[in-house]
């Protein structure tokens, strides 16, 4: 054994050799524990909600503070993997081990869609990462801003894209013209895939409707001019509607038939402007009384006729900026005593019917029927009016080959107006013989045809027969010329005989 005999200042000196040696052992083995520790990121409080979740932004410009712990340096980025994210940053963007803030800040969304991108934190070989989402500028969008609409009306439709719900005003002053329509909200297929309509603000596509709105017909003579307002909350879009006007003038009544006693008319006329009057160029009327407002009542005198002549005049009412607007009023005025009919001839057929008259008198009339056409002419009902009466006659069948004629008589003393009947003839046509028999050296026929109509005849395709003569009188006699036959055989043809209106009238000769 060897000892070491030392003063005070060796011993001092010892010891702080050893405590030295001791301290460089401590830190050399704390350093080395320190370097194999795992990898830690621990959130703050304040922030765990953002590592778990995400960090959530409105649509405006903002900035949150991202504060968490870390036992290695660390450093911060954002992901490029979703395009454009030069609308996030952050700051700082790397640091020492310890506690740290990064400030993350978002740019104001300008666009309809929401977005997002990821922020990935590394301390050592961990990495957390963070999800950022902004939420997308709301917006109501329309396929066009304004519909010009004639004035007749109708349906408008209109596309709305829109990623907010949304209600459709009509305001009140317009409600009288603009109606939404049936089927209106009809969904298109969103840009993303949606199909539902009204969503909460919170949704990120747009959707895509059809609004249907109905157009009434305008009565007015200016243009109009009417909104429709797509709104949610402050944010509005407005589709305004224009509609032509135009100049409205009708007559309730377009003729008056006045006694030969005169009297005085009213007439009623509906228009949206002052209107001008052409009157005629008669004696036998004046007016009365004329007002120019929107529902007009205007009043003429009609001066008793003394003459057994009618007489008509018309009055035209216009426009007179445009002379197409416009309406016509008659005035007719019966001939002293007179008695109307509405026709004076009718034409029946030769299966007979109902026909019907209708009667204007001034006078009161009998009616009757001569008795040699009471055989197929008989009266039928009847109805009579303030000063209109409506008779009807029925028209038996007529079964014979000549055409008749007939009268019904409406008789005051000397006053009498007569209807003449007209009946056409039952059509017949018939050959007197359907088939001839030639030799082989031809020759030509004569065919005898009974007819009481002008007939057409239908020629067969054949060159061996040719029309001598043709007449189309009541009893006909019609020649051919039949070619002589060089064949062997037999030939045969047919010659049609027919009524052009009724092809089922008709008669066929055999020519051998």
């Amino acid at each position: 054994m060897i000892l070491f005999r030392a003063n005070s200042t060796s011993s001092i000196y010892v010891r702080l050799l050893f405590s030295m040696v001791a301290l460089c052992l401590l830190i050399t083995f704390g350093s080395c524990s320190d370097d194999d520790a795992p990898a830690e990121i621990t959130p703050n409080p304040d922030s765990e909600i953002y590592f778990t979740g995400s960090l959530d932004f409105t649509s405006d410009s903002g900035e949150a503070i991202l504060s968490f712990t870390t036992n290695k340096d660390w450093s911060i980025d954002v992901s490029q993997s979703g395009g454009d994210v030069s609308w996030c940053t952050v700051f700082p963007n790397k640091g020492k081990a310890g506690e740290s803030q990064v400030s993350v800040r978002v740019a104001r969304n300008e666009g309809v869609d929401d977005r997002n991108v990821v922020l990935n934190l590394t301390a050592g070989d961990l990495t957390k990462s963070i999800v950022v989402t902004q939420k997308q500028k709301d917006a109501i969008t329309l396929t066009t801003a304004k519909f010009e609409v004639d004035k007749n009306g109708g349906e408008i439709q209109v596309e709305v894209k829109a990623n907010v719900s949304y209600e459709v005003v009509i305001p009140e002053q317009y409600q009288s013209w603009i109606h939404e329509g049936s089927g209106s909200g009809q969904i298109i297929m969103g840009d993303k895939g949606h199909n539902q309509m009204h969503e909460p603000a919170t949704r990120t596509d747009m959707d895509r409707t059809v609004r249907k709105f109905y157009i009434s017909k305008s009565e007015e003579y200016d243009k109009r001019e009417g909104e429709i307002i797509f709104r949610s909350g402050e944010l509005e879009e407005v589709l305004k509607v224009y509609q032509t006007g135009g100049g409205i003038l009708l007559l309730t009544k377009n003729e008056y038939t006045v006694s030969d006693k005169g009297e005085q008319i009213v007439v009623e006329l509906n228009s949206n402007f002052d209107f001008d009057v052409k009157m005629p160029q008669v004696d036998w009327i004046t007016t009365t009384a004329t007002r120019s407002v929107s529902s007009h009542t205007l009043y003429y005198t009609i001066a008793p006729n003394g003459t057994y002549g009618k007489r008509e005049a018309e009055i035209i009412y216009y426009d007179r900026n445009d002379k197409s607007v416009a309406d016509t009023l008659k005035i007719i005025q019966v001939q002293k005593d007179a008695i109307m009919l509405s026709q004076k001839e009718y034409s029946v057929g030769m299966e007979g019917g109902t026909i019907r008259i209708e009667i204007k008198a001034n006078v009161a009339y009998e009616t009757f029927i001569p008795e040699q056409y009471r055989g197929w002419i008989h009266k039928g009902t009847s109805t009579r009016g303030l000063s209109t009466s409506n008779l009807s006659f029925i028209i038996d069948k007529n079964n014979e080959y000549n055409k008749r004629e007939g009268e019904i008589i409406f008789q005051n003393g000397k006053q009498k107006e007569v209807l003449k009947v007209c009946q056409a003839e039952r059509a017949f046509l018939n050959l007197i013989k359907n088939e001839y028999t030639i030799s082989d050296e031809g020759g030509r026929i004569a065919v005898e045809l009974n007819s009481n109509f002008d007939f057409d005849v239908r020629m067969p395709q054949v060159d061996w027969i040719t029309v001598t003569t043709t007449r189309s009188v009541s009893t006909h006699t019609l020649y051919y010329m039949i070619a002589p036959n060089e064949a062997y055989n037999k030939r045969e043809a047919k010659i049609i005989y027919y009524n052009r209106n009724n092809e089922g009238l008709a008669d066929t000769l055999n020519v051998v």
